[in-house]
């Protein structure tokens, strides 16, 4: 049965990414900065909608490695994340502390736009997960609806998140290298197919 249930949430992603595809350009629509563009939100989008261990996602490591490997489309790669996470949510449905999670994740974009030494892109990637730890949970105590409105409940809110912030920091760590790695070698495959339809 949940394997029905993915493999309907699969299609309905995929028709999602296809109105998407509709809206790029027509003109750069083979663009391999724009393919990559969508490959990744379906893969931000998957990773979101089936079946997970909480917070180990793509969103934040696919819109990384969109951003370091397209240093130009900072924006598109902000867009990314939102659109992944407001698509996602449409599916999995709304709650509560959206806005906190939204938040955590533009700010913790910030460090990413900066970023520009191989250094300080890895500083970026691990000061994104701990911003969207921070800001996400603070959203959690300030909904009152877990923890008291007090130093101790904001406290334990925290410690509660821990678990959630292993899971972030491991889902970015690990995936937003591997899309690196797909996106250059694309690249290279990219490049030749083109260059031979020239030949």
């Amino acid at each position: 049965m949940t394997h029905d249930h993915d493999i309907a949430k699969a299609h309905e992603l995929s028709h999602i990414l296809l109105m998407t595809k509709k809206l790029l350009n027509k003109s750069t629509v083979l663009n391999f900065e724009n393919i990559v563009f969508v490959c990744l939100l379906f893969v931000s989008l998957f990773s979101r909608t089936i079946k997970h261990e909480w917070n180990f996602t793509a969103v934040f490591a696919a819109s990384f490695a969109f951003v370091i490997m397209f240093p130009q489309a900072r924006v598109k790669a902000f867009l990314m994340m939102m659109i992944s996470m407001l698509i996602s949510d449409v599916v999995i449905g709304f709650h509560s502390t959206m806005i906190w999670v939204y938040l955590g994740f533009a700010l913790a974009f910030v460090p990413v736009c900066f970023a520009k030494a191989r250094q300080t892109q890895v500083l970026s990637l691990l000061a994104g997960s701990l911003v969207f730890f921070l800001v996400s949970n603070f959203g959690v105590w300030f909904s009152g609806q877990l923890y008291s409105p007090d130093l101790a409940g904001l406290i334990q809110c925290y410690i509660m998140g821990l678990p959630f912030y292993q899971n972030q920091f491991l889902a970015d760590v690990l995936l937003a290298p591997s899309l690196m790695a797909l996106i250059s070698l694309s690249r290279t495959q990219f490049a030749t197919v083109i260059t031979e339809q020239k030949i």
